[in-house]
């Protein structure tokens, strides 16, 4: 270590199911606005990059709203006040 051989650390960008539990697990402690969660989101490394669209895409899931029928069956996991919240 001292000489530099160390291997190079890589992480994924953008790793979409670990953003979905982290936005779950952060609003189920309490309330949160979507620009404090996505601001606070992007300082973790892997999503320096995010954008919002990706990542209302994401809240978009978990609030119920699929992009197909084949997952009609699955409860939401969050409540999303896009009027009052934003």
């Amino acid at each position: 270590m001292r000489e530099g051989k160390v291997e190079e650390t890589r992480y994924p960008r953008n790793p979409l199911d670990v953003l979905a539990q982290q936005i779950v697990a952060m609003v189920a402690v309490e309330p949160w606005d979507v620009d404090e969660v996505f601001a606070v989101v992007r300082c973790a490394a892997p999503f320096a990059d995010l954008g919002r669209a990706l990542f209302e895409s994401t809240l978009d899931m978990l609030a119920g709203r699929y992009v197909s029928d084949d997952f009609a069956e699955l409860r939401p996991r969050v409540t999303w006040d896009r009027i009052r919240i934003g």
